[in-house]
């Protein structure tokens, strides 16, 4: 009986309902590393679980002017407050993850997004959230500030046109 208190004990109904919020899993998917994108990783992939594989850093990187198409292939450099480096790519599915035996980042961490000659760096570091998905998802959601996209930014003023 103290067994059973002690595991029942070990629930966190704030952290339960975060991951009820996420709601079913997309039919067609299986569960992997297409699955859920878009959504804050950490949820799951935190230290309470229940994912197996707790991630230090994930996100979802979209095509930009393009809605929820993702963008696949591109370079995600982090860069801890160490000045520690790990580049990861984003999948078909526009997402990326980090477990904390490859790479375990001192926060806060700065990104920079990259293919070929192209770099856009993020203009905010991460101060402590290990999915991206926690701040930026679709806009209209409570407490987000949209999704992340890759696009060059647009240089205003004198000379900046072709």
């Amino acid at each position: 009986m103290a067994l059973l208190l002690v595991a029942l004990g070990c629930s966190d109904p704030v952290h339960d309902r975060a991951v009820e919020s996420l709601g079913p899993e997309a039919p067609n998917v299986p569960i992997g590393p297409l699955h859920r994108p878009g959504q804050p990783c950490g949820e799951c992939h935190g230290e309470l679980g229940p994912a197996h594989r707790a991630f230090s850093l994930s996100g979802t990187v979209y095509r930009a002017n393009s809605g929820d198409e993702p963008e696949h292939g591109l370079s995600v450099r982090a860069i801890d407050s160490r000045g520690l480096q790990h580049t990861l790519k984003t999948n078909e599915a526009g997402s990326f993850f980090a477990t904390s035996d490859e790479y375990a980042p001192v926060f806060p961490v700065w990104i920079k997004l990259e293919r070929d000659e192209q770099v856009v760096e993020m203009r905010s570091a991460i101060s402590r959230e290990i999915s991206c998905a926690t701040c930026h998802g679709r806009v209209g959601a409570p407490a987000k500030v949209g999704q992340v996209y890759f696009e060059m930014p647009t240089i205003e003023g004198p000379g900046a046109g072709p």
